[in-house]
């Protein structure tokens, strides 16, 4: 309840009583010190303070300020607990011994000698000027209620509630009794007790005394106000209500009794014998009154109560029913901006439906047209699903299930859409069927997203298979050539072998070798084609000789089949075009060799063409021909028209879809012109013949490159010896350091290892090294960082890059960090002497080599 109903037990109460108390006792304390008498009790005549009391009433005061928290919580700091422990401890010590010593008659004069005699002496209630036996019980109850709140709030999430419960009792009855010996003395004062001697010392406690223990006994209620008994009392309920009242009542009415009682005894007023039967009328008068008052609190307390709360719910409907209005409105808005229709269908009479201006228009009918009828509603639904709609509604009224259904309509425009429909059955009290309601929705777009996703999911899956298809492949063309690699190797380990054997096994090893070089070329040149990154040249070259060079290196394969192998040219062929040699010898190649790959027996014959721009390329076989079927998958890239194929002739399926891309760079196409299954095949390729003017250049590392290899190609031709020449060689991998040693030892170079940049860069800086072979990819620190740094160390000698990554970008990526050149592995071992001898200072005897 808010606290100006019970003013003595607010928070700011405490306070203000808490500092009345301590100020109180302050002043008595320095009465006595400074003989002030008139300070020492608030009444003239009356017993004042001793300084015992003083100091238990200064220490309570303390105790309590710091027992009730600034936010007037339960729980206590761990400094301000151990200070609340110490102050009750102190108190405990001077109430239980004034308490004993009034008990057993042991009085230890320590107030007399402590300020020299200065006590008066008054028999009963002053005792030797020691605290009273009512002050020690009141001192030592609350002392005994702030300990159980310390110890209660240290420990209570280890308390068990019931236990906590009676340790709340506890903390509230201990000031109740407090208050109770307060007022046994103020009723002493009242009957003039205090003056006699006998059992009258049992009122003992000054008047200073009294209204500071009363005033602390308040206080102490605040330890735990918003539980127990407290609670109770100042909680707004009718039962709060009637404690208050009837303990006021309770208090004041006795007090002014016996008042009234004794006043008139004092003056004669009736006899003696008479008081008690006064006291019994006044009390039940009293009582019968404070009922009176009370009933009626508690009755206008219902009724402010009844009052508040129809004011609460008519408030609260009024709310509910605007809360309602703007759900409804914006519920409205919501569907009209979401296109969502509503709709209701009756169940009982005439099955009527109606229809939102939404709805309509989703089915594409004018606003107000829609008549409602069964008939009209299946006229719009397409007739295929009018029966599953029907079984959907009835299913969801008979389980009681929500509708939600997709179906086609039919406008009357002849467009098809896709709608939504949701909805749920209202049932009367016998749990029959009314009506069924809900709302609709266009998911056209939905639905074409959906198909769309589908093709896109089936596309994916395709492609995995379509990969899966190409690993196993790819797995059976590399172990083809790796198994014979491996193979012929152990053979050469057989000590028996003779030379012509020797030179057989070397044979294969070498075919084999190029064949998986081949393979992995035409991988790296189909992901730069789709990457956008093929750079293609446009140069003069003889266009007889570029197809005559495709002929000689296939014509060994031929003739080993027994299949004549024939070249034929129009006339009216230039005899030179400009276009990319090399890209349109590796087209001619792969359609050359797939035409000898499923020719059995037969010919393949080229015929070269041409037109106003374009050189045209027929290749004809007479082999196993294409099922009509598998035109369509023969450029898809790792696919071959037929599994049967493909385990039959092998192959990758990498040939035709690299060369139609690659044709597509050089202006042209690759196509099958014709196939007939058992006659053979014709594919045609075409070129453009571009001009020069609309050439599309290489880049500047392409160009050197092409420079750098014609130089080789010239130096190989007259390849002398590296004699003298000081090499450090960098690669992690000592199978490549051995290869590289045995290519230049033989030349007479002279050759140091490191396995890493680091240790490169040690040696360089240690050693003067006419060259460096670095390799690009190593632990510890890379080629380039150890490029970068052996370049910022000063030095200036050649430096070659040696790597397994053989793209455009490595190449470039090596020049860009100092390189001297680039080389791919596998290591070429006449490319290798070449180029160091290119790089190396001219030497005499090839100087005038060089120069030709």
């Amino acid at each position: 309840m808010p606290q100006n109903r019970v003013m003595i037990l607010r928070p700011s109460f405490a306070i203000t009583s808490v500092l009345t108390c301590f100020f109180i006792a302050t002043l008595t304390f320095l009465s006595w010190i400074f003989e002030i008498p008139i300070l020492r009790t608030i009444l003239p005549g009356f017993p004042g303070m001793v300084p015992m009391t003083a100091v238990a009433v200064s220490t309570l005061g303390l105790t309590l300020a710091l027992a009730l928290s600034p936010q007037h919580t339960v729980q206590i700091s761990k400094g301000r607990a151990r200070l609340v422990l110490g102050f009750c401890i102190f108190l405990a010590l001077i109430t239980t011994g004034t308490l004993v010593g009034h008990i057993f008659s042991i009085h230890t004069h320590f107030n007399l000698d402590f300020f020299f005699d200065n006590l008066p002496y008054s028999p009963g209630i002053d005792s030797d000027g020691n605290m009273s036996i009512q002050t020690s019980m009141a001192g030592m109850f609350l002392s005994l209620a702030i300990l159980v709140h310390l110890i209660l709030s240290r420990n209570e999430h280890r308390i068990s509630p019931r236990t906590t419960q009676h340790l709340i009792s506890i903390i509230q009855v201990l000031p109740v009794l407090t208050l109770g010996i307060c007022c046994l003395a103020a009723i002493g004062y009242l009957q003039n007790i205090w003056r006699y001697f006998g059992a009258a010392k049992y009122v003992g406690m000054s008047v200073p005394t009294m209204i500071s223990f009363f005033l602390l006994g308040l206080s102490s209620l605040q330890l735990r106000r918003d539980q127990g008994y407290v609670a109770l009392l100042i909680s707004e309920g009718s039962a709060g209500l009637f404690i208050r009242r009837f303990i006021l009542f309770s208090v004041i009415g006795p007090l002014v009794i016996t008042t009234a009682i004794s006043w008139g005894e004092a003056n004669t007023l009736y006899p003696d014998s008479f008081s008690i039967g006064l006291f019994v009328l006044f009390t039940i008068g009293s009582l019968i009154v404070t009922s009176f008052i009370t009933a009626s609190a508690i009755q206008e307390n219902e009724q402010q109560r009844i009052q508040f709360e129809t004011a609460k719910g008519r408030v609260a409907l009024q709310e509910t029913e605007e809360t309602l209005r703007e759900t409804k409105n914006r519920l409205q808005v919501a569907l009209e901006a979401s296109g969502m229709g509503t709709w209701e269908l009756e169940l009982t009479g005439t099955n009527r439906a109606r229809w939102s201006e939404t709805t309509e228009s989703l089915f594409g009918l004018p606003p107000g047209t829609f008549s409602g009828s069964q008939e009209d509603v299946d006229a719009l639904i397409d007739p295929q699903d009018r029966e599953m709609i029907r079984e959907a509604q009835a299913i969801a009224i008979a389980e009681h299930r929500d509708l939600d259904i997709d179906f086609r309509c039919i406008r009357p425009d002849g467009l098809t859409r896709w709608l939504r429909v949701k909805g749920r059955a209202n049932y009367d009290a016998q749990n029959n069927p009314i009506k069924i309601s809900g709302t609709i929705l266009d998911i056209t777009r939905e639905k074409f997203h959906q198909k769309t996703i589908e093709d896109a999911l089936q596309a994916a899956q395709s492609a995995n298979d379509l990969k899966s298809n190409f690993l196993a492949s790819m797995s059976h063309e590399i172990r083809t050539p790796l198994g014979a690699i491996l193979g012929f190797t152990e053979l050469l380990r057989d000590p028996g072998v003779t030379a012509a054997e020797r030179e057989e096994y070397l044979k294969v090893i070498t075919r084999n070798g190029e064949t998986l070089s081949q393979l992995i070329n035409d991988i790296l040149d189909l992901s730069k084609v789709e990457a956008g990154h093929m750079n293609i040249e446009n140069i003069r070259f003889s266009l007889k000789t570029a197809v005559e060079e495709v002929t000689t290196l296939l014509q060994n394969r031929a003739e080993k089949k027994g299949i004549e192998l024939s070249i034929s040219f129009d006339e009216s062929l230039p005899t030179f075009i400009n276009s990319d040699p090399i890209r349109l010898k590796q087209i001619l190649f792969n359609l050359v060799g797939n035409a000898l790959k499923f020719t059995p027996e037969g010919r393949v014959s080229i015929h070269v063409s041409c037109n106003q721009t374009q050189i045209i390329f027929d290749v004809r076989d007479t082999g196993i021909g294409i099922k009509p079927e598998q035109k369509e998958f023969l450029f898809h890239p790792f696919i071959q028209a037929d599994g049967s194929i493909t385990r039959r002739f092998g192959g990758t399926g990498l040939g035709l879809s690299l060369s139609r891309n690659l044709a597509n760079l050089l202006g042209g196409n690759v196509e099958l012109v014709e196939s007939n299954i058992g006659q053979g095949s014709t594919f045609r390729a075409t070129i453009e013949n571009r001009g020069e003017n609309e050439a599309t250049l290489q880049s500047e590392i392409d160009r050197e490159a092409i420079a750098e290899a014609r130089s080789q190609e010239r130096i190989e031709q007259n390849a002398g010896s590296l004699r003298d020449v000081d090499i450090l060689v960098v690669d992690d991998s000592l199978d490549n350091q051995q290869l590289i040693e045995n290519i230049l030892k033989k030349r007479g170079a002279r050759l140091q290892f490191a396995t890493d940049g680091q240790q490169a860069i040690e040696k360089i800086s240690n050693f003067s090294f006419d060259i460096v072979l670095m390799d690009i990819q190593m632990p510890v620190m890379d080629g380039f960082a150890a490029t970068k740094e052996a370049r910022k160390n000063g030095y200036r000698g050649p430096i070659i890059a040696l790597t397994a990554h053989a793209m455009k970008n490595t190449h470039a990526d090596c020049l860009s960090v100092g390189c001297s050149a680039f080389l791919p592995k596998p290591i070429d071992s006449q490319k290798l002497v070449a180029t160091i001898q290119r790089l190396l200072p001219p030497q005499p005897g090839i100087e005038s080599l060089q120069s030709r």
